[in-house]
């Protein structure tokens, strides 16, 4: 049908729009605050240390949700399983480069999480939990996407997925690392400037 055509079009920009919406900036934005210029992403984490628990709560909801009301619009819709992973691929590109927002947003992982775990479950059950020992032995969250998201770009040809959903995996992937390689930058920046040098005898 003609409007179901037009929908595989039209629904991977509205995944894109809808991902662009940063409830994180827009709270510290009510409160007169830019998490930017205190050095934060503009995530979960950030708006608990600045605003508190209910307000993060807020935050990882939307967060959530915007990823994956428009994945699971799409198949409620039967529409193609490519418009589905593209759906979901652009509604995390929204969140990390949101054009309401001059195109600075957050590390996806909030986002991208959920996405994935509708889409790959099998792959999330063995991946996530490694990613989240590996974050809490490192004790720094991007680490745990550093380690789980390669991970699950190994398990979906392990399970012989089909083509849409490896390359949603390998897409997803590439989506958050980019995004994370400021913050990488800047852990490791911060290690070595904490680092004491002792003067050679």
């Amino acid at each position: 049908m003609i409007y179901k055509s037009i929908l595989n079009y039209l629904f991977p920009i509205l995944a894109y729009l809808l991902g662009s919406v940063s409830p994180a900036k827009l709270i510290a934005s009510s409160r007169k605050i830019s998490l930017e210029k205190t050095g934060q992403n503009p995530g979960t984490a950030s708006t608990y240390r600045t605003f508190g628990l209910w307000a993060s709560v807020s935050v990882l909801i939307i967060d959530i949700a915007k990823g994956l009301l428009p994945v699971i619009a799409a198949r409620l819709l039967n529409l193609s399983e490519w418009t589905v992973i593209t759906a979901a691929i652009l509604a995390v590109a929204g969140h990390n480069w949101p054009i309401y927002h001059r195109f600075r947003g957050g590390g996806g992982l909030a986002t991208s999480i959920p996405v994935i775990a509708y889409l790959l479950p099998m792959e999330f059950i063995i991946a996530f939990p490694i990613a989240v020992i590996a974050g809490f032995i490192k004790r720094w969250i991007p680490f745990g996407g550093i380690v789980g998201l390669p991970l699950m770009v190994v398990l979906v040809f392990i399970f012989r997925e089909p083509l849409h959903l490896i390359v949603f995996a390998f897409a997803l992937s590439m989506l958050i690392l980019i995004r994370q390689l400021g913050f990488i930058s800047n852990y490791f920046k911060k290690r070595a400037s904490t680092v004491k040098f002792k003067p050679e005898k």
